[in-house]
């Protein structure tokens, strides 16, 4: 490092060295090269610096699988979803207390990912804290319970969390629909909790006592998308939407399914677009039997059935999508590892089996940046 930066900082202006060489570099290097001097360490700690160098990652970056160790002390790694030859990185430790069958990662966005944290894990009631946290540089934030009128902002089921960044204030905010159809907004700026007001009349048609699960969101475009499944014979399916600039939600037609066996759906977005991953019980065989689709919604609105995929592996219930590759492959996670499935040819290599048995896998699509959860403090 010395040596780095007797060789570097004389020959060049800082302009040139912070924002076109530091800021195009990975976020690893970044993170090491604040150890060169206190002037690095100062400036690459700054917000101005990690928006910079966010524009960067987000164009060239690839989305990360975090695998929490089950082992006690309790360490993460991580994985390329794109370069799953390459191994999972070292163990590291969390920088907070707890056990991974106590936590739950409720939701992620711009290499912060929200962990929910049980006292025990058999507590499936509430969490005792929320916790936004950057892996990659280890800085957490324990969210505050400030103006929350009751606890169900922290409750673990019967709702959903959306993280999102706000432009027009500058602040990442976490949007949380409880159990009973209200919401709340988290704002980490000024680390407190806010209720939305008049939402009621979007969720009228979504009986309470029918509502079954609402499915971790996904952000596109200024707007937050999910599912929420409604018990009943047979069993149906809302897709929520909520615009973040006039914090309304609304509902949006999703496709029609042939098959009436539908059991699961959630939303990945591939190429800039949402895209609907649906499980289906196989017409005319075993219960047990499965089908996969995967539906683009498409500008209009309309949705078109892009994939359709019949698991290879006998214990295909375990199965649950991670990625699209950029080559088209599925990286999917089955019981004790990963796959990378090719669905024209039918064929799958696995990864790490016998690793992952003793693991717990807690989230996927984390992108590694240099958003702190602190930066507003």
């Amino acid at each position: 490092m010395a040596e780095l930066r007797r060789s570097i900082s004389p020959e060049l202006p800082p302009d040139i060295l912070f924002y076109h060489i530091l800021a195009r570099l990975p976020p690893k290097s970044v993170v090491r090269f604040r150890c060169v001097c206190k002037q690095w360490q100062s400036f690459l700690k700054t917000p101005t610096f990690a928006k910079m160098h966010y524009r960067h990652v987000t164009a060239n970056g690839h989305p990360k699988v975090l695998v929490i160790s089950a082992a006690t002390p309790c360490t993460f790694r991580t994985i390329d979803c794109e370069a799953l030859r390459d191994g999972l990185t070292a163990a590291r430790s969390l920088p907070f207390e707890a056990k991974p069958k106590n936590m739950s990662i409720v939701a992620s966005l711009d290499g912060l990912v929200c962990v929910g944290i049980k006292k025990t894990r058999y507590d499936n009631v509430k969490y005792s804290d929320l916790i936004l946290w950057n892996p990659l540089t280890g800085e957490y934030k324990t969210l505050s319970r400030a103006n929350i009128d009751n606890e169900e902002c922290y409750m673990c089921t019967g709702g959903a969390f959306g993280l999102y960044y706000s432009s027009s204030n500058d602040d990442y905010q976490l949007v949380r629909v409880t159990c009973h159809h209200d919401v709340y907004i988290y704002s980490l700026k000024s680390d407190s909790w806010r209720k939305v007001d008049s939402i009621q009349d979007t969720f009228l048609h979504i009986p309470y006592r029918f509502s079954k699960s609402w499915q971790s969101s996904v952000l596109l475009n200024e707007k937050l998308y999910f599912v929420n499944h409604t018990e009943g014979t047979p069993p149906s399916y809302s897709i929520m939407r909520f615009d973040l600039k006039t914090e309304k939600f609304s509902v949006i037609e999703g496709p029609t399914f042939t098959n009436p066996r539908t059991w699961w759906l959630n939303f990945m977005v591939v190429r800039g677009c949402i895209h609907l991953y649906v499980t289906h019980s196989k017409p005319n065989s075993r219960a047990s039997r499965q089908e996969f689709e995967m539906w683009r919604m498409d500008g209009g609105g309309e949705w078109t059935k892009v994939l359709t995929y019949y698991p290879i592996s006998r214990f295909h219930w375990f199965e649950q999508p991670l990625h699209v590759m950029k080559n088209g492959n599925l990286l999917m996670l089955k019981e004790g590892g990963f796959c990378n499935v090719d669905v024209k040819t039918r064929s799958e290599e696995r990864y790490y089996w016998t690793y992952l048995c003793k693991d717990i896998l807690l989230g996927s699509n984390y992108i590694e940046t240099l958003v702190s959860p602190n930066q507003y403090t």
